[in-house]
């Protein structure tokens, strides 16, 4: 796994006495969720909306209320338009796990732990099992915005009633193994982002790219293209605002520092970039993230 730690999602996701965190997205900005995976299994709730989302090769559009589900290291990217809400829970399989060996560790947990079963990949409106798992979703969602060890209790009292949803309804599937060259695909595409997200603030071609799939570059770019649904330079230009955004938030370095840091040559062309994706210039950015603290 070494070889793909920069195509890791760094964020880290609750902490190490409770792996579990939770996001909401409000559907004020655009938000493009680069190709990327990560070690937890992640669940998706669409409260409205119409959306894409990419998970192994494979693209769903899905229309709200849905959930979509991720065992660990699935690669996966999404794309969120203005008015659109979701939310997100993000969290380590293990932390299921229960001390005594009983019968629900041996049927259940520990088979979703080894990944002898996974959880559907999705579940909507119509399915005979949403109301309750809506219900013991929302539930979790609701205790992992308070504090103390009875809200994290709360949370995993969500998580299994989840579980046991999908459980009597016969919803978990048994492991899929990809086809051979789906496997080398997907290991490819993970190799050249690994490379991207380790690189992005050095100066990457076409060829460098190329080269670590082993592919010449012509075709790499239609392979690039068909595996993330952009080209390089426009994945190169998400990941590296992403990054200036960060920088722009939690430092005071100047606005062609931060560019520099993140790969950008041309500083006109790093606030154009900028502003195409955030809606407005980089020192803009900076004093409205100021005002709203």
């Amino acid at each position: 796994m070494e070889n793909k730690q920069s195509l890791k999602e760094q964020t880290p996701h609750g902490t190490v006495s409770f792996p579990f965190a939770s996001y909401r997205w409000n559907g004020e900005n655009r938000l493009d969720v680069t190709l990327h995976w990560h070690n937890e299994a992640e669940i998706i709730f669409l409260h409205e909306g119409a959306f894409e989302m990419n998970v192994n090769m494979q693209t769903y559009r899905v229309e709200a209320p849905a959930m979509l589900f991720l065992m660990p290291e699935e690669i996966h990217s999404l794309r969120l338009v203005r008015g659109l809400r979701e939310s997100a829970f993000v969290f380590d399989l293990k932390m299921l796990s229960f001390e005594n060996f009983d019968a629900v560790q041996y049927k259940i947990i520990h088979p979703l732990i080894e990944n002898q079963i996974q959880f559907p990949r999705l579940v909507q409106a119509n399915s005979p099992v949403w109301n309750q798992l809506a219900a013991a979703y929302l539930h979790a969602l609701y205790a992992s915005e308070k504090e103390g060890i009875g809200a994290c209790l709360q949370v995993k009292a969500g998580l299994y009633q989840m579980i046991a949803c999908l459980y009597e309804q016969n919803c978990f599937q048994q492991e899929s193994r990809p086809k051979k060259n789906d496997t080398y695909q997907i290991e490819t595409i993970k190799k050249v982002l690994t490379f991207l997200r380790g690189s992005y603030s050095q100066k990457i071609t076409v060829e460098d790219a190329a080269k670590i799939a082993g592919m010449n570059p012509q075709y790499f770019c239609r392979y690039f293209r068909k595996m993330t649904g952009c080209t390089l330079t426009a994945y190169l230009n998400t990941i590296r605002v992403e990054h200036a955004k960060q920088l722009l938030l939690e430092t005071d370095s100047k606005v062609i520092d931060i560019a520099a840091c993140c790969g950008y040559e041309n500083i006109g062309y790093f606030i154009k970039r900028f502003q195409d994706m955030a809606g407005m210039p980089p020192s803009a950015f900076r004093k409205q993230a100021k005002r709203s603290k």
